[in-house]
């Protein structure tokens, strides 16, 4: 219910503060409730949609959604792309370092 209210009153415009405020909350509430296919559809007009579309499907480990957005034109999705890679080879450094800790012995106090 609170995003069709605020829906009303979000436009992104800069000369007017409270709509502005309005939109950017209004796509903050799209990514809480999980209606990603509505911030899609707001991205398509919505450079802060966007944005928060392709934070959204970093985090949702999406990659192959955010590059078929890179490769539509969405100038943001390849660096948000590249730091969803980043951080999965960081997970399989990290994994394989739990791995070879788990097979050494703890040292003992002397």
């Amino acid at each position: 219910m609170v995003i069709a209210l605020i829906s009303a009153h979000a436009e992104c415009l800069f000369d007017d503060p409270d709509r502005h405020g309005n939109h950017l909350w209004h796509t903050d509430l799209l990514t809480r409730a999980g209606r990603i296919a509505e911030l899609a559809e707001r991205a398509v007009t919505g450079k802060h949609a966007g944005r928060r579309l392709n934070r959204s499907l970093r985090e949702l480990a999406m990659e192959s959604v955010l590059r078929d957005r890179a490769e539509g034109g969405d100038h943001d999705a390849p660096y948000v792309s590249v730091r969803l890679m980043q951080e999965a080879e960081k997970m399989v450094q990290a994994n394989a370092g739990r791995r070879q800790l788990a097979g050494t012995p703890m040292p003992t106090c002397p």
